[in-house]
Order: structure tokens, then C-alpha cells, then sequence
């Protein structure tokens, strides 16, 4: 199976003898779960600031964990959110995204073994 995700440059960034799994779980819980459940929020209400600001953090982040299949729709959704017309051309865009980003939570989840808890 294609591995979704490289954490070599988040490793990078920590000190050696640092532990992935506290930075892993936060990926879960913030940048999977609750930004791409803001990002469709903010599109859903039209928020189109909102939708740009938060796509463009969530291209950060993904980055950072190396999730680089979907950077282009993130590019896009945030440049639609940025301009006054094809707002609506979004929406394909994000289920792609969430869809993909569902596989990148599952791999990792089974990658890493882990139990996730979830807290709002």
C-alpha cells in the first residue's frame, strides 16, 4: 500500500531523542479531524476569509507531515476562496480532500497502533 504520509520532516524539526506519538495524536485530533471539519464549516457558511485562512494552515500542516497528494486542492480552495467567483467549485474539491485525508487517519492509526480519543 502507498504510504499517504513521511514524517522525515517533522523528525527534522524535533530533537533526536524526541517521541513522534504525542505529535501524531495532535495531527489526528486537530489538523484531521477538527481544521477539516472548519474548513467545510466555513465553506458550508460562506466564509470566504475563513475558508482561505484555514486552507492555507492546513497546507502547512500537512506539509509538515509530509500529505503532499492533495496540496494542488488545497492550493485551489484557497485561491476560489480568495476570488469572487467559483465559489461553489469548492465543494468537490473539499470531499476529495476529506475523503483522502480519511486514508491518511486510518494508515497512520494502523501505522501507528494507536487508540484515539477525541476531545472537542
Amino acid at each position: 500500500m502507498e504510504k499517504l504520509y513521511d514524517l522525515s520532516k517533522l523528525r527534522e524539526t524535533m530533537d533526536g531523542d524526541q517521541d513522534t506519538t504525542w505529535h501524531v495524536q495532535d495531527f489526528l485530533n486537530t489538523t484531521l479531524d477538527k481544521d477539516i471539519t472548519r474548513l467545510y464549516r466555513s465553506f458550508l457558511n460562506e466564509k470566504r476569509c475563513d475558508t482561505a485562512r484555514i486552507a492555507n494552515k492546513l497546507k502547512l500542516s500537512l506539509n509538515m507531515y509530509g500529505v503532499h497528494n492533495i496540496k494542488k486542492d488545497l492550493e485551489k480552495v484557497e485561491y476560489l476562496a480568495s476570488t469572487t467567483e467559483q465559489f461553489e467549485e469548492i465543494g468537490p474539491l473539499l470531499k476529495n480532500i476529506k475523503n483522502h485525508l480519511r486514508n491518511v487517519k486510518n494508515q497512520i492509526i494502523q501505522d501507528y497502533k494507536m487508540v484515539i480519543t477525541f476531545v472537542d
